[in-house]
């Protein structure tokens, strides 16, 4: 408490005090407010360490993060393994952006590590991608239509089934859908009419893209 608060402290058998400019990084999944009414975290405590709040939104609700972040983590333990970096099939990336990771980044990060393995310098399949949890395999026989289409084709399926989850999650709010997919507004309307899904509510004509809003 006396660190945090002065930023001083003393070695363990001296008397001199010592000085230090530092910032200090703190991390939790819990929810500190319920914490601290139950008697299990400090109020004082957590008043020295909350001067500014990061909220970090868990995997499921930041899709456009999970291909890098398994990209990131198939370099890395193919280095650490020693097994050739190879891509991941189209089936599997649509596999990994359609699971809903109740373990977070942690759990991104050992699947893509066992199917890195499991590969063995090839191709990651759909098939090398094990999941704890079976929500992806209710689509298993969309995921199947979709690895038959020609390419185009399937890039078009999979943006017309990612946007229509999106609005899915965020109650046909189209804002909050663009927010999760990582892109602009604008850009959700287009698709929407390019794709066909439903007509867009407003005319994009002569509209600052700012002004566009849900009804």
């Amino acid at each position: 408490m006396r660190v945090l608060q002065e930023q001083t402290f003393a070695r363990v058998g001296a008397n001199d005090t010592i000085h230090s400019n530092f910032r200090a990084i703190a991390a939790t999944n819990g929810d500190l407010g319920e914490l601290i009414k139950a008697g299990e975290f400090r109020k004082d405590l957590y008043y020295r360490l909350n001067a500014f709040t990061i909220s970090l939104p868990p995997l499921r609700e930041r899709r456009s993060d999970v291909v890098p972040l398994a990209e990131h983590f198939r370099e890395v333990y193919a280095d650490k393994n020693r097994v050739t970096a190879a891509g991941f099939s189209e089936g599997a990336l649509v596999a990994l952006q359609q699971y809903s990771y109740p373990g977070n980044v942690r759990e991104l990060e050992h699947i893509v590590e066992r199917a890195l393995l499991q590969a063995n310098g090839r191709v990651i399949l759909a098939e090398h991608l094990q999941f704890e949890q079976q929500s992806v395999e209710t689509n298993g026989q969309w995921m199947e239509a979709l690895a038959k289409l020609p390419l185009h084709g399937s890039v078009a399926e999979w943006e017309k089934f990612r946007i229509s989850q999106a609005l899915k999650e965020s109650d046909g709010n189209k804002a909050e859908a663009a927010r999760r997919l990582g892109v602009h507004t604008r850009l959700l309307y287009e698709k929407i009419r390019k794709l066909g899904l439903e007509a867009a509510d407003q005319p994009l004509e002569d509209q600052n893209p700012n002004s566009i809003k849900d009804p």
